[in-house]
């Protein structure tokens, strides 16, 4: 069977009526060469397949009837919900599914960009092409390789013997600028001291304060596997997604979400006053302009149904105000880090990659201390933009340093 197939996958996981075309006898041949020999016609006959016989839930629905989506995410909720053969049949699919995905998306597009001369990848960036003024790629996208448990960037390593592939990374970089843009004094301080947002909203949750939640998560399983669980939403309303899709990221009910959505409401009055006055600003006028003179531009969309008027969108609004500045920061470092520390060491290290805010050197090994002191030039934000801008920045900007022999063991 396929297994990328909708149809077939559902009803093998769910059971369904498939059309399968038989031969029926229908006599012999009277006259004729062929006389005496046997006569068939197809005939087409709807079979019912039990299949594995688990039940759907209605939300799976698709527009034919009787077939159910199966994602990923459906595919992983079914192998956690049940046991033996069917976790295990879930488990299989989700494993050549990504093993296909890896060699089809990764390993395959990644050889074409690889060049004999060197052996080394060469990406084409693209810089006036995403909306948020982030380096995108033309065709294949280098930027783009799977994390760890995947094992696709164990293959990129240095091209030097013994050297390091050194990334640096913005700490948290979209939840800074957030707290920037909306000057909300408790969003300062949480990303200020550091906190840990899944320990914070798991304190929201839970109505305890965030040092017993920290504490908690170190000394429990039980409350570790919370915070895991609450990582799904942390990610997705960093996006403002919905609360269906925050409650299928995270395994959450749609009840518990609200919850923290209003936890987090008040805690933080000033983040979503700020959501609002974009939505506002960019229904009034069709842009807005950052702290730093940079303008945003928006397009409306047709509405789902015909009485509906074209709007904007609001997770565009307020993600690609956070994402561009974010960028802001993150372009302007990096530029300078190219032109006063690597232009002038690439006998000691060479910048290969960024991806997204982060960026990426391939680093020989006796000189990977220089580099790491180097790397530290990207956290000056705030004495750069006033230089440029003369805009005082509250919040801290913290980078990341990890480094290894291949790019998996920087994640």
């Amino acid at each position: 069977m396929n297994i990328d197939s909708t149809q077939q996958l559902s009803i093998l996981l769910f059971g369904g009526i498939v059309k399968v075309t038989e031969k029926e006898y229908i006599g012999k041949v009277k006259t004729g060469k062929n006389k005496d020999q046997d006569r068939f016609r197809n005939v087409t006959k709807e079979v019912y397949i039990k299949g594995l016989g688990l039940t759907p839930q209605d939300r799976w629905k698709t527009a034919k009837e009787g077939i159910y989506q199966t994602n990923e995410k459906i595919i992983g909720v079914i192998a956690k919900a049940n046991k033996g053969d069917a976790s295990e049949i879930c488990k299989l699919i989700l494993k050549i599914r990504g093993l296909s995905k890896a060699i089809s998306t990764y390993y395959n597009s990644t050889e074409e960009l690889t060049y004999d001369c060197d052996n080394c990848v060469h990406q084409q960036y693209v810089q006036v092409f995403l909306p948020t003024g982030r380096l995108s790629c033309t065709g294949i996208n280098a930027q783009n390789q799977p994390k760890p448990p995947s094992k696709v960037t164990q293959h990129f390593v240095s091209r030097y013997d013994n050297g390091c592939i050194t990334i640096v990374d913005y700490r948290a970089l979209e939840p800074r600028v957030e707290a920037e843009n909306s000057q909300d004094p408790q969003l300062i301080d949480d990303v200020n001291n550091d906190r840990d947002p899944h320990c914070k909203h798991l304190a929201l949750a839970e109505h305890k304060s965030y040092d017993e939640v920290v504490e908690l998560v170190k000394s429990s399983s039980v409350w570790d596997s919370k915070r895991s669980k609450i990582k799904g939403f942390t990610f997705s309303n960093q996006y403002l997604a919905s609360n269906y899709t925050m409650s299928q990221n995270s395994g959450l009910s749609i009840i518990e979400i609200e919850q923290i959505v209003e936890a987090r409401k008040l805690e933080y009055p000033k983040l979503y006053q700020w959501h609002e006055n974009n939505e506002k600003e960019v229904e009034a006028k069709g842009f807005y302009r950052n702290m730093l003179g940079r303008e945003f531009y928006f397009k409306k969309y047709p509405g789902k149904y015909h009485y509906q008027k074209p709007s904007y969108s609001k997770n565009e609004i307020s993600n690609y105000k956070s994402q561009g500045t974010g960028w802001d920061v993150a372009g302007i470092m990096i530029g300078r880090f190219w032109r006063e520390k690597a232009l002038h060491n690439r006998d000691k290290y060479v910048m290969i990659n960024t991806i997204h805010d982060n960026l990426m050197l391939d680093c020989r090994e006796e000189y990977l201390e220089q580099a790491k002191v180097d790397l530290k030039m990207l956290e000056n934000w705030k004495e750069v933009c006033y230089e440029l801008f003369k805009y005082k920045w509250i919040v801290n900007i913290k980078v990341d340093i990890k480094y290894g022999k291949s790019w998996y063991d920087c994640f």
